[in-house]
């Protein structure tokens, strides 16, 4: 017993309480308002399914109804220990607790012992309450002791950890200010050089893909204290984890007490040692920081990202200087932004000439299972986790042929380097190791238009984005053929002859599809919707140059579902400023003749090359129904120069 007294001071210890008790109380209201008279007052309503469900999610940490609790966990301890060990940042205070005959350890010690009773009592009297309310009314019905003492552990848990961690903070620093910014700054420093690192490679990792659906964040991020709120994670999971760095802090933070001096009380860093560790670092995220920043705003022009980085870095550097000399005149410490300039070029030197074989690594086709290759990430998922088959499913390629091509794009797009023009493509090879490798590019796909081509119009990729092809006639209940323009009209195919011969038009012109147009920008309103007899459903527009159009056209058909002239009351055409619709103070055109109502709807769904084209606004009224159908007009000079003589005459606005 007089050993344990030893490591102990009862009158620091009854100092700390007479001085700090209101902050338990505050807490063990605020906590009580926040929890216990919550489920108090929903008591009445716990027949209610949703009333039971809110009460049993207050009880879990990580669940949005506990955000209140978790917000308090966040801010309370880190009051008690900056409030406990505030001592430190004061000289005179320092000096004269320094001067009783106790050592450190002793201080150090009760100071800790004090501050988790201030924190352990408010949990301890709540849960006191909610068994109260457990044994003498229906809440008793909705949560049980378990569920109170695994609520109290959990808490006693994190709020353990928030404090010992704040314990650590305050043992580097000997500001309060400091102290109380560098503790968040830290917990939440992982997840922000995490996500600044995501923004930033991508800009000078050629190939780098930030959003990877394969691969989860690193997985000590959903660990950390500022990552629970909303998590999916158990905090089962935290037992071990949460106890071991607390008394690993409590460690490295006792081991600093001891070895920090008196004298440096009111100076932001404690020990000389990890000034570069704060300077270089403040520099690092502040230049993240700013390359992001001036990525976002320049639309990632290379020239203005490295200005961003030299800004953003100069600054922190010199703010962190500041901080730590506690002066303005700082500027004469230029060297060692010299340093840390020339240690980043070496960096990111080392990052173009791709010194570590990211960029330019390309596996080789015997270790290939398959490769993934489109703009999205459609079905990735749903193969990944064995509810799709990859033949099944669009982008997914194993044909020895397909993956050929796509290596030979791939070494271009390597040899061409970082550019700004084109759509983002994802290519993921997933090894036969099930491993991943995982790339994201930006291709122009006019200039590698050959290199697209032959992978686009494949059979096997056309398989995987046209279900139909993997269909036979048999397998089909029957076919709706629609026009999106108008709203009534459609005709249903179900006997098996016109849904054979369908099937089989829809098939041919599909495997004929040029890889220009699978990704035409133009609108086609015509859809097929295909109904399958084991109830999946698939739609395939009906483009212009289709058979099938050809053959509904001969049989009458077209026009049971198909917006035609003869469905029409009048067209009106107005000139617009932009492909948006906006309108310019400009005229209507009135038309109400068949043959030009015709030539009109000929022309409504271009969206090609939209740059060089005048823009007009159309609306379409029906003879028998109110509503009317509006759409945007695109014509380039070539499509302006062959309209008939009369719609010339008519669309001359100006």
């Amino acid at each position: 017993m007089k050993s344990i007294m030893s490591l102990f001071s009862n009158g620091i210890f009854k100092s700390d309480l007479k001085r700090y008790w209101w902050i338990s109380v505050l807490y063990t209201l605020l906590l009580f308002f926040t929890f216990p008279l919550r489920t108090f007052m929903l008591m009445d309503t716990i027949d209610q399914g949703y009333s039971k469900n809110n009460i049993i999610r207050l009880f879990d940490l990580t669940s949005h109804q506990s955000s209140i609790q978790m917000f308090l966990i966040f801010i309370v301890p880190v009051v008690v220990a900056i409030l406990v060990f505030r001592y430190l940042h004061i000289k005179n205070a320092a000096s004269v607790i320094h001067s009783l005959p106790l050592t450190r350890k002793q201080l150090f010690i009760t100071h800790i012992v004090s501050g988790l009773l201030l924190l352990t009592v408010p949990i301890l009297v709540n849960s006191l309450i909610l068994v109260i309310f457990n044994l003498t009314t229906d809440l008793g019905l909705v949560f049980s002791f378990i569920d109170i003492f695994t609520w109290t552990g959990y808490s006693l848990m994190i709020i353990l950890l928030i404090f010992s961690f704040a314990t650590f903070v305050g043992m580097f620093t000997a500001n309060t200010i400091a102290h109380l910014v560098f503790n968040y700054i830290l917990h939440i420093l992982p997840l922000g050089l995490f996500a600044l690192l995501q923004v930033n490679l991508p800009r000078i990792l050629h190939g780098y893909s930030s959003y990877n659906p394969l691969q989860n964040d690193p997985a000590f991020l959903e660990k950390l204290p500022f990552s629970l709120i909303g998590s999916s994670i158990e905090l089962s999971e935290l037992i071990l984890i949460y106890p071991f760095f607390s008394l690993l802090f409590l460690f490295i933070a006792y081991y600093a007490y001891k070895l920090r001096h008196i004298e440096i009380a009111g100076d932001v860093i404690s020990f000389k040692v990890i000034t570069p560790v704060f300077k270089y670092g403040v520099s690092i995220c502040s230049m993240l920081l700013g390359g992001a920043y001036f990525a976002s705003i320049s639309d990632d022009t290379p020239v203005m990202i490295l200005i961003g980085y030299i800004i953003a870095s100069l600054i922190g550097y010199f703010i962190a200087e500041m901080s730590i000399q506690k002066t303005y005149k700082v500027f004469s410490s230029f060297k060692g932004y010299l340093v840390y300039i020339i240690i980043i070029l070496i960096v990111f030197t080392g990052i173009q000439a791709d010194v570590i074989g990211y960029s330019s690594h390309i596996p080789d086709s015997d270790e290939i299972e398959y490769i993934y290759f489109s703009r999205g990430f459609s079905y990735l998922h749903d193969v990944e986790q064995g509810e799709m088959d990859p033949s099944e499913a669009e982008g997914f390629f194993t044909e020895k042929e397909n993956i050929k091509n796509i290596k030979k794009l791939h070494e271009e797009l390597i040899e061409q380097g970082s550019t700004n023009s084109g759509s983002q493509f994802f290519i993921i090879y997933r090894l036969e190791n099930e491993e991943y490798v995982v790339r994201q590019y930006q291709i122009d796909e006019d200039k590698y238009n050959s290199k697209l081509k032959p992978i686009f119009e494949s059979p096997e990729y056309k398989e995987g984005k046209f279900p139909i092809l993997r269909k036979n006639s048999n397998q089909i209940e029957n076919i709706d053929l629609k026009d999106e323009r108008v709203l009534e009209d459609k005709k249903t195919f179900s006997d098996k002859e016109s849904i054979e011969k369908i099937h089989s038009l829809l098939k041919t012109d599909i495997k004929n599809l040029s890889y220009e147009n699978i990704f035409s920008r133009n609108r086609n309103y015509l859809v097929a919707s295909v109904k399958s007899k084991d109830g999946s459903s698939n739609r395939y527009v009906i483009k212009k140059d289709y058979q099938l159009l050809n053959w509904l056209k001969e049989n009458n058909y077209y026009k049971d579902f198909a917006l035609t002239p003869e469905k029409i009351n009048y067209i009106t055409i107005e000139k617009t400023d932009s492909r948006i619709g906006r309108e310019k103070d400009s005229k209507k055109a009135k038309i109400t003749d068949n043959s030009l109502i015709q030539e009109v709807l000929t022309l409504s769904g271009y969206r090609e090359d939209l740059t060089q084209a005048e823009h007009f606004s159309m609306e379409v009224y029906f003879k028998d129904t109110t509503p009317y159908f509006r759409d945007q007009l695109h014509l380039d000079k070539a499509k302006l120069e062959n309209l008939s003589d009369d719609l010339q005459k008519i669309m001359q606005f100006d």
